[in-house]
Protein backbone atom coordinates (compact mmCIF):
# COMPACT_ATOMS: atom_id res chain seq x y z
CA UNK A 1 0.00 0.00 0.00
CA UNK A 2 1.08 3.53 -0.77
CA UNK A 3 -0.25 6.31 1.44
CA UNK A 4 -0.58 9.88 0.19
CA UNK A 5 -0.88 13.13 2.15
CA UNK A 6 -0.66 16.85 1.54
CA UNK A 7 2.47 18.80 2.42
CA UNK A 8 0.67 20.41 5.37
CA UNK A 9 -0.21 16.98 6.75
CA UNK A 10 3.39 15.79 6.30
CA UNK A 11 4.66 18.80 8.25
CA UNK A 12 2.15 18.01 10.98
CA UNK A 13 3.08 14.31 11.09
CA UNK A 14 6.75 14.96 11.67
CA UNK A 15 6.31 17.98 13.95
CA UNK A 16 5.98 18.16 17.75
CA UNK A 17 2.14 18.18 17.71
CA UNK A 18 -0.04 15.40 19.21
CA UNK A 19 -1.69 13.37 16.43
CA UNK A 20 -4.80 11.16 16.62
CA UNK A 21 -5.62 9.08 13.53
CA UNK A 22 -9.25 8.00 13.06
CA UNK A 23 -10.57 5.73 10.32
CA UNK A 24 -12.51 7.18 7.39
CA UNK A 25 -15.43 4.93 8.38
CA UNK A 26 -15.60 6.72 11.77
CA UNK A 27 -15.42 10.28 10.44
CA UNK A 28 -18.84 11.40 11.71
CA UNK A 29 -18.40 9.74 15.12
CA UNK A 30 -14.88 11.20 15.43
CA UNK A 31 -16.19 14.71 14.72
CA UNK A 32 -18.73 14.32 17.52
CA UNK A 33 -16.02 13.09 19.94
CA UNK A 34 -13.70 15.99 19.16
CA UNK A 35 -16.59 18.45 19.33
CA UNK A 36 -17.23 17.29 22.91
CA UNK A 37 -13.99 19.00 23.89
CA UNK A 38 -15.25 22.37 22.74
CA UNK A 39 -13.37 24.76 20.45
CA UNK A 40 -10.10 24.01 22.24
CA UNK A 41 -8.63 20.58 21.56
CA UNK A 42 -5.52 21.09 23.75
CA UNK A 43 -3.17 20.83 20.80
CA UNK A 44 -4.52 17.48 19.53
CA UNK A 45 -4.63 17.26 15.73
CA UNK A 46 -7.34 14.80 14.47
CA UNK A 47 -6.56 13.05 11.18
CA UNK A 48 -8.52 10.65 9.00
CA UNK A 49 -7.15 7.58 7.22
CA UNK A 50 -8.93 6.06 4.21
CA UNK A 51 -7.28 2.87 2.89
CA UNK A 52 -9.43 2.76 -0.27
CA UNK A 53 -9.50 6.33 -1.49
CA UNK A 54 -7.73 5.75 -4.79
CA UNK A 55 -8.01 2.08 -5.72
CA UNK A 56 -5.11 0.42 -3.83
CA UNK A 57 -3.73 3.69 -2.47
CA UNK A 58 -4.52 5.07 0.97
CA UNK A 59 -4.95 8.68 1.91
CA UNK A 60 -4.18 10.53 5.15
CA UNK A 61 -5.91 13.88 5.58
CA UNK A 62 -7.47 16.21 8.11
CA UNK A 63 -10.64 14.97 9.79
CA UNK A 64 -12.74 17.71 8.22
CA UNK A 65 -11.05 17.21 4.86
CA UNK A 66 -8.84 19.71 3.01
CA UNK A 67 -7.84 20.50 -0.51
CA UNK A 68 -4.25 20.27 -1.65
CA UNK A 69 -1.82 18.35 -3.78
CA UNK A 70 -1.19 14.88 -2.38
CA UNK A 71 2.27 13.32 -2.39
CA UNK A 72 3.56 9.94 -1.27
CA UNK A 73 4.24 9.50 2.46
CA UNK A 74 7.67 7.88 2.93
CA UNK A 75 7.70 7.15 6.68
CA UNK A 76 5.32 6.80 9.64
CA UNK A 77 4.60 9.77 11.93
CA UNK A 78 7.04 10.81 14.63
CA UNK A 79 6.38 12.02 18.14
CA UNK A 80 3.18 11.36 20.06
CA UNK A 81 0.59 9.64 17.84
CA UNK A 82 -2.46 7.50 18.68
CA UNK A 83 -4.78 5.31 16.56
CA UNK A 84 -8.43 5.46 17.72
CA UNK A 85 -11.26 3.25 16.39
CA UNK A 86 -14.94 4.07 16.96
CA UNK A 87 -16.36 1.01 15.15
CA UNK A 88 -15.43 -2.46 13.97
CA UNK A 89 -14.98 -1.19 10.41
CA UNK A 90 -12.82 1.64 11.70
CA UNK A 91 -10.71 -0.88 13.61
CA UNK A 92 -10.16 -2.86 10.38
CA UNK A 93 -9.07 0.23 8.47
CA UNK A 94 -6.64 1.32 11.20
CA UNK A 95 -5.12 -2.19 11.31
CA UNK A 96 -4.28 -1.70 7.62
CA UNK A 97 -2.54 1.58 8.56
CA UNK A 98 -0.68 -0.21 11.38
CA UNK A 99 0.50 -2.87 8.90
CA UNK A 100 1.88 -0.15 6.63
CA UNK A 101 3.56 1.41 9.70
CA UNK A 102 5.33 -1.88 10.56
CA UNK A 103 6.62 -2.20 7.00
CA UNK A 104 7.92 1.36 6.61
CA UNK A 105 8.88 2.30 10.19
CA UNK A 106 11.75 1.49 12.48
CA UNK A 107 9.54 0.38 15.37
CA UNK A 108 6.15 -1.07 16.21
CA UNK A 109 3.07 1.12 15.69
CA UNK A 110 0.90 2.15 18.65
CA UNK A 111 -1.93 -0.19 19.66
CA UNK A 112 -5.33 0.71 18.18
CA UNK A 113 -7.50 2.24 20.91
CA UNK A 114 -11.01 0.73 20.64
CA UNK A 115 -13.13 3.54 22.02
CA UNK A 116 -16.41 1.87 21.00
CA UNK A 117 -15.77 -0.94 23.54
CA UNK A 118 -14.85 1.24 26.54
CA UNK A 119 -18.31 2.77 27.12
CA UNK A 120 -21.93 1.74 26.81
CA UNK A 121 -24.42 3.56 24.64
CA UNK A 122 -25.81 6.70 26.18
CA UNK A 123 -25.91 10.49 25.98
CA UNK A 124 -22.50 10.88 27.59
CA UNK A 125 -20.67 8.57 25.17
CA UNK A 126 -18.74 11.34 23.43
CA UNK A 127 -17.49 12.87 26.69
CA UNK A 128 -16.41 9.47 28.00
CA UNK A 129 -14.70 8.58 24.75
CA UNK A 130 -12.82 11.90 24.77
CA UNK A 131 -11.74 11.23 28.37
CA UNK A 132 -10.55 7.74 27.40
CA UNK A 133 -8.69 9.22 24.42
CA UNK A 134 -6.85 11.79 26.56
CA UNK A 135 -6.03 9.13 29.14
CA UNK A 136 -4.61 6.93 26.41
CA UNK A 137 -2.51 9.82 25.11
CA UNK A 138 -1.22 10.45 28.62
CA UNK A 139 -0.30 6.77 28.93
CA UNK A 140 1.58 6.91 25.62
CA UNK A 141 3.39 10.04 26.79
CA UNK A 142 4.51 8.37 30.03
CA UNK A 143 5.73 5.33 28.10
CA UNK A 144 7.66 7.64 25.74
CA UNK A 145 9.25 9.43 28.70
CA UNK A 146 10.22 6.09 30.26
CA UNK A 147 11.81 4.93 27.01
CA UNK A 148 13.63 8.24 26.69
CA UNK A 149 14.99 7.94 30.24
CA UNK A 150 16.16 4.39 29.58
CA UNK A 151 17.78 5.45 26.32
CA UNK A 152 19.45 8.40 28.07
CA UNK A 153 20.80 6.13 30.81
CA UNK A 154 22.09 3.72 28.19
CA UNK A 155 23.74 6.51 26.22
CA UNK A 156 25.28 7.94 29.41
CA UNK A 157 26.79 4.54 30.16
CA UNK A 158 28.18 4.27 26.64
CA UNK A 159 29.57 7.82 26.90
CA UNK A 160 31.28 6.91 30.18
CA UNK A 161 32.82 3.84 28.56
CA UNK A 162 33.97 5.93 25.59
CA UNK A 163 35.57 8.44 27.94
CA UNK A 164 37.37 5.61 29.75
CA UNK A 165 38.59 4.21 26.43
CA UNK A 166 39.66 7.69 25.33
CA UNK A 167 41.63 8.23 28.54
CA UNK A 168 43.27 4.82 28.22
CA UNK A 169 44.10 5.53 24.59
CA UNK A 170 45.49 8.94 25.49
CA UNK A 171 47.74 7.49 28.19
CA UNK A 172 48.90 4.73 25.85
CA UNK A 173 49.61 7.27 23.11
CA UNK A 174 51.53 9.48 25.55
CA UNK A 175 53.69 6.55 26.61
CA UNK A 176 54.22 5.57 23.00
CA UNK A 177 55.21 9.15 22.09
CA UNK A 178 57.60 9.31 25.05
CA UNK A 179 59.20 6.04 23.96
CA UNK A 180 59.37 7.25 20.37
CA UNK A 181 61.00 10.49 21.48
CA UNK A 182 63.52 8.52 23.49
CA UNK A 183 64.35 6.39 20.47
CA UNK A 184 64.42 9.27 17.98
CA UNK A 185 66.56 11.60 20.08
CA UNK A 186 70.11 11.20 19.01
CA UNK A 187 73.36 12.39 20.48
CA UNK A 188 74.49 15.55 18.72
CA UNK A 189 77.94 15.61 17.18
CA UNK A 190 80.19 18.57 16.56
CA UNK A 191 80.34 19.59 12.90
CA UNK A 192 82.24 22.90 13.03
CA UNK A 193 84.17 24.90 15.62
CA UNK A 194 85.38 28.47 15.74
CA UNK A 195 87.28 28.37 19.06
CA UNK A 196 87.10 31.25 21.48
CA UNK A 197 90.02 33.59 22.10
CA UNK A 198 90.75 36.33 24.61
CA UNK A 199 89.39 38.91 22.22
CA UNK A 200 85.76 39.88 22.76
CA UNK A 201 83.16 42.01 21.04
CA UNK A 202 81.00 44.42 23.00
CA UNK A 203 78.96 46.90 20.92
CA UNK A 204 79.03 50.58 21.76
CA UNK A 205 75.25 50.59 21.37
CA UNK A 206 72.61 48.07 20.49
CA UNK A 207 73.25 46.68 17.04
CA UNK A 208 73.03 43.52 14.92
CA UNK A 209 75.98 41.25 14.14
CA UNK A 210 75.72 38.71 11.34
CA UNK A 211 77.83 35.57 11.25
CA UNK A 212 78.06 33.00 8.45
CA UNK A 213 77.91 29.29 9.36
CA UNK A 214 80.20 27.62 6.79
CA UNK A 215 78.27 24.33 6.76
CA UNK A 216 75.32 22.76 5.05
CA UNK A 217 72.23 23.16 7.22
CA UNK A 218 71.00 19.62 6.54
CA UNK A 219 71.19 17.90 9.92
CA UNK A 220 71.94 21.14 11.81
CA UNK A 221 70.74 20.66 15.39
CA UNK A 222 71.86 23.98 16.87
CA UNK A 223 74.88 26.05 17.79
CA UNK A 224 76.65 27.56 20.80
CA UNK A 225 77.98 31.07 21.36
CA UNK A 226 80.69 31.81 23.88
CA UNK A 227 80.33 34.49 26.54
CA UNK A 228 83.35 34.92 28.83
CA UNK A 229 82.77 34.22 32.51
CA UNK A 230 81.76 37.45 34.22
CA UNK A 231 81.34 37.29 37.99
CA UNK A 232 80.39 40.94 38.39
CA UNK A 233 77.78 41.33 35.61
CA UNK A 234 78.37 45.11 35.91
CA UNK A 235 74.62 45.63 36.49
CA UNK A 236 73.85 44.59 32.94
CA UNK A 237 70.24 43.95 31.99
CA UNK A 238 68.75 42.97 28.70
CA UNK A 239 68.43 40.16 26.18
CA UNK A 240 70.09 38.73 23.11
CA UNK A 241 67.83 38.04 20.15
CA UNK A 242 69.39 35.37 17.96
CA UNK A 243 67.90 34.50 14.56
CA UNK A 244 68.88 31.59 12.30
CA UNK A 245 68.52 32.68 8.66
CA UNK A 246 68.14 30.85 5.38
CA UNK A 247 69.93 33.39 3.21
CA UNK A 248 69.03 31.64 -0.04
CA UNK A 249 65.28 31.85 0.54
CA UNK A 250 65.58 35.04 2.62
CA UNK A 251 63.59 33.68 5.52
CA UNK A 252 64.06 33.03 9.22
CA UNK A 253 64.20 29.43 10.41
CA UNK A 254 64.09 29.99 14.18
CA UNK A 255 64.32 32.73 16.80
CA UNK A 256 65.57 32.81 20.37
CA UNK A 257 65.44 35.57 22.98
CA UNK A 258 67.80 34.80 25.87
CA UNK A 259 68.24 37.15 28.87
CA UNK A 260 71.73 38.34 29.78
CA UNK A 261 71.48 36.40 33.04
CA UNK A 262 71.76 33.13 31.09
CA UNK A 263 75.21 34.12 29.79
CA UNK A 264 78.55 34.64 31.46
CA UNK A 265 79.30 30.97 32.15
CA UNK A 266 81.04 29.99 28.93
CA UNK A 267 79.21 28.31 26.05
CA UNK A 268 75.47 28.96 25.73
CA UNK A 269 73.48 26.70 23.43
CA UNK A 270 70.75 27.57 20.94
CA UNK A 271 69.16 24.24 20.03
CA UNK A 272 66.39 23.42 17.58
CA UNK A 273 63.50 21.09 18.46
CA UNK A 274 64.55 18.84 15.59
CA UNK A 275 67.49 18.73 13.19
CA UNK A 276 66.97 20.53 9.89
CA UNK A 277 66.18 18.45 6.80
CA UNK A 278 66.79 21.04 4.06
CA UNK A 279 70.23 21.31 2.48
CA UNK A 280 70.70 25.07 2.97
CA UNK A 281 74.22 25.99 1.91
CA UNK A 282 74.50 29.46 3.38
CA UNK A 283 72.89 29.51 6.83
CA UNK A 284 73.58 32.61 8.87
CA UNK A 285 72.91 33.76 12.38
CA UNK A 286 72.20 37.32 13.43
CA UNK A 287 72.68 38.48 17.01
CA UNK A 288 70.78 41.56 18.20
CA UNK A 289 71.50 43.22 21.54
CA UNK A 290 68.61 44.61 23.60
CA UNK A 291 70.25 46.32 26.57
CA UNK A 292 67.98 47.83 29.20
CA UNK A 293 70.54 48.51 31.91
CA UNK A 294 74.32 48.59 32.35
CA UNK A 295 76.73 47.74 29.56
CA UNK A 296 75.92 45.36 26.69
CA UNK A 297 76.92 41.71 26.89
CA UNK A 298 80.33 40.64 25.53
CA UNK A 299 80.73 37.72 23.12
CA UNK A 300 84.00 35.97 22.44
CA UNK A 301 85.66 36.26 19.03
CA UNK A 302 87.68 33.75 17.06
CA UNK A 303 90.60 34.49 14.71
CA UNK A 304 89.92 33.91 10.99
CA UNK A 305 93.40 34.17 9.52
CA UNK A 306 93.23 34.82 5.79
CA UNK A 307 89.60 33.73 5.47
CA UNK A 308 87.96 37.12 5.54
CA UNK A 309 84.63 35.67 4.38
CA UNK A 310 84.30 34.12 7.85
CA UNK A 311 84.36 37.50 9.58
CA UNK A 312 81.32 38.72 11.47
CA UNK A 313 79.86 41.94 10.11
CA UNK A 314 78.14 44.98 11.56
CA UNK A 315 76.40 47.36 9.17
CA UNK A 316 77.99 45.37 6.35
CA UNK A 317 81.51 46.00 7.62
CA UNK A 318 83.86 43.30 8.82
CA UNK A 319 84.97 43.36 12.48
CA UNK A 320 88.14 41.40 11.57
CA UNK A 321 87.16 38.24 13.46
CA UNK A 322 84.36 35.71 13.71
CA UNK A 323 82.02 35.12 16.60
CA UNK A 324 83.22 32.08 18.48
CA UNK A 325 80.68 29.32 17.87
CA UNK A 326 80.22 25.56 17.78
CA UNK A 327 77.79 24.02 15.27
CA UNK A 328 76.09 20.76 16.26
CA UNK A 329 74.67 18.17 13.91
CA UNK A 330 72.36 15.18 14.16
CA UNK A 331 70.37 12.86 11.94
CA UNK A 332 68.11 15.08 9.78
CA UNK A 333 64.65 15.23 11.31
CA UNK A 334 65.78 13.74 14.63
CA UNK A 335 64.27 15.18 17.80
CA UNK A 336 66.70 17.18 19.90
CA UNK A 337 66.61 16.96 23.68
CA UNK A 338 66.23 20.62 24.57
CA UNK A 339 63.95 22.69 26.79
CA UNK A 340 64.54 25.95 24.99
CA UNK A 341 61.55 27.64 23.43
CA UNK A 342 61.82 28.44 19.73
CA UNK A 343 59.52 31.25 18.67
CA UNK A 344 58.65 30.20 15.15
CA UNK A 345 58.12 26.83 13.52
CA UNK A 346 60.85 25.54 11.28
CA UNK A 347 60.45 26.23 7.56
CA UNK A 348 57.64 28.67 8.27
CA UNK A 349 56.08 29.66 4.95
CA UNK A 350 53.86 32.33 6.46
CA UNK A 351 53.72 35.70 4.78
CA UNK A 352 55.16 37.28 7.94
CA UNK A 353 58.06 34.84 8.33
CA UNK A 354 60.38 37.84 8.05
CA UNK A 355 58.99 39.00 11.41
CA UNK A 356 59.57 37.70 14.90
CA UNK A 357 57.28 38.39 17.85
CA UNK A 358 57.97 37.79 21.52
CA UNK A 359 56.10 38.32 24.78
CA UNK A 360 57.56 40.19 27.71
CA UNK A 361 58.20 37.91 30.68
CA UNK A 362 58.30 38.56 34.43
CA UNK A 363 61.92 39.73 34.17
CA UNK A 364 60.99 42.43 31.65
CA UNK A 365 57.80 43.59 33.38
CA UNK A 366 59.64 43.93 36.68
CA UNK A 367 61.38 47.03 35.26
CA UNK A 368 58.11 48.97 34.85
CA UNK A 369 58.12 52.09 37.05
CA UNK A 370 55.32 54.51 37.93
CA UNK A 371 55.73 58.09 36.66
CA UNK A 372 52.77 59.95 38.18
CA UNK A 373 52.38 61.35 41.68
CA UNK A 374 49.46 60.04 43.73
CA UNK A 375 48.27 59.59 47.31
CA UNK A 376 48.22 55.79 46.95
CA UNK A 377 50.23 53.12 45.18
CA UNK A 378 48.32 53.00 41.90
CA UNK A 379 50.78 50.65 40.13
CA UNK A 380 51.94 47.20 41.17
CA UNK A 381 52.98 43.96 39.48
CA UNK A 382 50.57 41.05 39.05
CA UNK A 383 51.61 37.76 40.68
CA UNK A 384 49.84 35.33 38.34
CA UNK A 385 50.83 36.62 34.88
CA UNK A 386 53.65 38.77 33.44
CA UNK A 387 51.75 42.02 33.77
CA UNK A 388 50.93 44.95 36.03
CA UNK A 389 47.97 46.95 37.30
CA UNK A 390 47.63 50.65 36.54
CA UNK A 391 44.69 51.95 38.53
CA UNK A 392 43.21 55.21 37.14
CA UNK A 393 43.63 58.43 39.11
CA UNK A 394 41.20 61.27 39.67
CA UNK A 395 41.49 64.20 37.23
CA UNK A 396 44.88 63.06 35.83
CA UNK A 397 46.62 60.22 34.06
CA UNK A 398 47.93 57.10 35.76
CA UNK A 399 51.19 56.44 33.92
CA UNK A 400 54.19 54.13 33.92
CA UNK A 401 57.24 53.60 31.73
CA UNK A 402 59.34 50.65 30.61
CA UNK A 403 62.69 52.13 29.64
CA UNK A 404 64.44 50.94 26.49
CA UNK A 405 61.68 48.40 25.90
CA UNK A 406 61.51 48.42 22.10
CA UNK A 407 64.62 47.80 19.98
CA UNK A 408 65.29 48.90 16.43
CA UNK A 409 63.05 47.09 13.98
CA UNK A 410 59.94 47.21 16.20
CA UNK A 411 56.86 47.86 14.08
CA UNK A 412 53.95 46.70 16.26
CA UNK A 413 52.95 46.30 19.91
CA UNK A 414 49.88 44.44 21.10
CA UNK A 415 48.84 44.57 24.77
CA UNK A 416 46.06 42.63 26.49
CA UNK A 417 43.97 44.93 28.67
CA UNK A 418 41.33 43.74 31.12
CA UNK A 419 39.27 45.07 34.03
CA UNK A 420 38.71 42.07 36.28
CA UNK A 421 36.82 43.52 39.26
CA UNK A 422 33.10 42.71 39.32
CA UNK A 423 32.37 46.00 41.07
CA UNK A 424 33.69 48.03 38.11
CA UNK A 425 30.83 49.51 36.06
CA UNK A 426 32.43 52.01 33.68
CA UNK A 427 34.94 51.73 30.82
CA UNK A 428 38.59 52.70 31.26
CA UNK A 429 40.72 54.25 28.53
CA UNK A 430 44.13 52.71 27.79
CA UNK A 431 47.03 54.10 25.74
CA UNK A 432 50.63 53.26 24.80
CA UNK A 433 53.22 55.74 23.69
CA UNK A 434 56.76 55.32 22.33
CA UNK A 435 59.43 58.00 22.83
CA UNK A 436 63.01 58.15 21.59
CA UNK A 437 65.16 56.59 24.32
CA UNK A 438 68.05 58.98 23.64
CA UNK A 439 65.85 61.95 24.63
CA UNK A 440 65.17 60.44 28.08
CA UNK A 441 61.48 61.33 28.29
CA UNK A 442 60.51 59.91 31.70
CA UNK A 443 56.84 60.96 31.83
CA UNK A 444 53.86 60.35 29.58
CA UNK A 445 53.73 63.33 27.15
CA UNK A 446 50.83 65.71 27.68
CA UNK A 447 50.03 65.83 23.95
CA UNK A 448 51.48 62.68 22.32
CA UNK A 449 49.99 63.56 18.92
CA UNK A 450 52.13 66.73 18.70
CA UNK A 451 55.17 65.95 20.84
CA UNK A 452 58.39 65.70 18.78
CA UNK A 453 59.82 63.13 21.19
CA UNK A 454 57.01 60.68 20.38
CA UNK A 455 57.72 58.08 17.68
CA UNK A 456 54.48 56.14 18.09
CA UNK A 457 51.11 56.54 19.82
CA UNK A 458 48.24 54.07 20.07
CA UNK A 459 45.58 56.65 20.81
CA UNK A 460 43.20 56.32 23.73
CA UNK A 461 41.25 53.08 23.43
CA UNK A 462 38.20 52.40 25.61
CA UNK A 463 38.08 49.03 27.43
CA UNK A 464 34.74 47.87 28.84
CA UNK A 465 34.41 46.67 32.45
CA UNK A 466 33.21 43.21 31.42
CA UNK A 467 36.00 41.02 32.81
CA UNK A 468 37.03 40.02 29.30
CA UNK A 469 40.40 40.58 27.57
CA UNK A 470 40.68 43.38 25.02
CA UNK A 471 43.51 44.22 22.64
CA UNK A 472 45.29 47.59 22.69
CA UNK A 473 47.50 48.00 19.64
CA UNK A 474 50.21 50.39 18.53
CA UNK A 475 51.26 50.04 14.90
CA UNK A 476 54.06 52.03 13.28
CA UNK A 477 54.11 53.08 9.65
CA UNK A 478 57.87 52.44 9.62
CA UNK A 479 59.89 50.22 11.97
CA UNK A 480 61.94 51.91 14.66
CA UNK A 481 65.51 52.81 13.74
CA UNK A 482 66.65 53.05 17.36
CA UNK A 483 65.72 52.21 20.92
CA UNK A 484 62.47 53.56 22.34
CA UNK A 485 60.94 53.90 25.80
CA UNK A 486 57.44 52.48 26.19
CA UNK A 487 54.92 54.52 28.21
CA UNK A 488 51.59 53.22 29.53
CA UNK A 489 48.60 55.28 30.58
CA UNK A 490 45.07 54.80 31.90
CA UNK A 491 42.32 57.31 32.58
CA UNK A 492 38.58 57.64 33.07
CA UNK A 493 36.53 60.21 31.23
CA UNK A 494 34.19 62.61 32.99
CA UNK A 495 33.72 62.64 36.73
CA UNK A 496 33.08 58.94 37.22
CA UNK A 497 34.24 57.23 40.38
CA UNK A 498 37.55 55.42 39.95
CA UNK A 499 37.03 52.98 42.83
CA UNK A 500 37.34 49.29 41.86
CA UNK A 501 38.34 50.12 38.28
CA UNK A 502 41.59 48.15 38.39
CA UNK A 503 43.06 48.46 34.90
CA UNK A 504 45.32 45.48 34.20
CA UNK A 505 47.94 45.06 31.49
CA UNK A 506 48.15 41.27 31.28
CA UNK A 507 50.35 40.65 28.28
CA UNK A 508 52.53 42.65 25.92
CA UNK A 509 53.85 41.35 22.61
CA UNK A 510 56.51 43.13 20.58
CA UNK A 511 57.01 42.38 16.90
CA UNK A 512 60.35 42.98 15.20
CA UNK A 513 60.81 43.46 11.48
CA UNK A 514 64.18 41.80 11.00
CA UNK A 515 63.98 42.22 7.22
CA UNK A 516 64.72 45.89 7.89
CA UNK A 517 67.95 44.90 9.60
CA UNK A 518 68.70 42.66 6.62
CA UNK A 519 68.45 45.61 4.26
CA UNK A 520 70.42 47.97 6.48
CA UNK A 521 73.11 45.58 7.68
CA UNK A 522 73.38 42.94 4.95
CA UNK A 523 77.02 41.88 4.48
CA UNK A 524 78.81 42.39 1.21
CA UNK A 525 78.28 39.09 -0.62
CA UNK A 526 80.49 39.90 -3.60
Amino acid sequence: MTIHATQRIIDMLFGPKIKVVFAAADTEAAERVMAAGGPETNGVEPLSFDPESDAADGRLQELAGADGEFVSLAAPPSGLCALAALSEEGHRQLEAFAAWWRKHGGGAPPTVLELHRFVSAGPDDNDRRLTELYGHLLHIAWESIGKSDASLANLSGELYELRQEYEQTRLALRRWQAELDRVKKTTCHMVYVMPESERTFRPEHDCTVRQLLPISAEGLAGFDLFCPVDRTHNGRQGCLVVVLHDTAAQRALAHWRIPYDAFGRGWCGFMLPEALTDAIHRPEISVMWQTTGGRPLSLALSPIGAFDEMAARVDGKSIGAALAFIAWGALPGARIDTKQRVWCQLHDADAESHCLEYRLDFHDVARVTATATAEFNYMHLLPDVPGFRLHPLEHRLATAVLSRACPAGTDRLVATAEIRRDEAKHPVEYAMCLTDASLECRVFPDAPERDERVVGFSGWQSVASDGRPHAVTLSLAEPLTGLADLHFGTRMSGSRAITYHCADWLELRIRLQHSVADRLEAPDRQ
